[in-house]
């Protein structure tokens, strides 16, 4: 399996409804068509959750294509975990002005 197709896997494994996230986690809430907060700075080894508290479904997806969620309907979440350093462009790929960044330092 390619390393993408992983990462899908994985994140729908993770992203079913109704999961919480572990303390440790970092969130990212999707509310009002945005990602709150925009620009985040993690550590690298960060999970990042991202959970609709929309009514309407999204879905997140990184620019360069490393990661992607299945649609996320209200409540649901997809975590993510950032391996290297570097900055991680996102975007909803449903409402593509939805957009957000992920600054990941070592």
């Amino acid at each position: 399996m390619k390393l993408r197709q992983l990462l899908f896997v994985a994140l729908l494994a993770a992203g079913s409804g109704g999961a919480s996230a572990s303390p440790n986690d970092v969130i990212v809430s999707i509310s009002n068509f945005t990602f709150k907060p925009s620009d985040l700075h993690v550590k690298v080894g960060t999970t990042v959750t991202f959970k609709n508290e929309d009514d309407i479904p999204h879905r997140v997806a990184a620019t360069d294509g490393s990661f992607y969620s299945k649609a996320l309907d209200t409540d649901d979440i997809a975590r993510v975990t950032f391996k290297k350093p570097g900055v991680v462009p996102y975007f909803c790929t449903l409402h593509p002005h939805m957009q957000g960044k992920i600054i990941v330092t070592p």
